[in-house]
């Protein structure tokens, strides 16, 4: 996805390096998925101290696990649903509503060029 992309380039900006192989998973669609992907990632290194994940969704997986197995380890997900404020693990908002009104006027005014519209997004800490 985009935002994987986006997230590996960060971290090569960072640490200027790659980031390690073993450290990242491309899981399933299921909760049990996630699940899985996240007790391998772990038990890749087990100091791990976060685990970001590319939804919400796939997050729960991610810290339902870890809480059942009482890990220290941050979970973050992206999107600030519902399920990420109900569990109570952290969330990226990117604000995709608001980046969708804005292609489509983009669309409906006829403007067909690339936009560098700027829509900033907020981290919900939830530790």
């Amino acid at each position: 996805s985009r935002t994987t992309a986006e997230t590996l380039s960060a971290y090569r900006q960072v640490f200027k390096t790659e980031p390690p192989k073993k450290l990242i998973r491309y899981a399933g669609h299921t909760f049990e998925d996630r699940a899985a992907a996240r007790a391998t990632v772990c038990s890749a290194d087990p100091n791990i101290q976060a685990i970001l994940t590319e939804s919400d969704i796939s997050a729960a997986g991610a810290f339902k696990n870890a809480q059942t197995h009482k890990l220290p380890v941050i979970v973050i997900g992206q999107g600030n649903q519902l399920i990420s404020r109900l569990l109570g693990f952290s969330s990226i908002d990117q604000h995709l509503t608001e980046i969708g009104k804005e292609a489509v006027k983009l669309v409906l005014d006829g403007d067909h060029r690339e936009s560098n519209l700027l829509v900033n997004f907020d981290v919900h800490w939830r530790l």
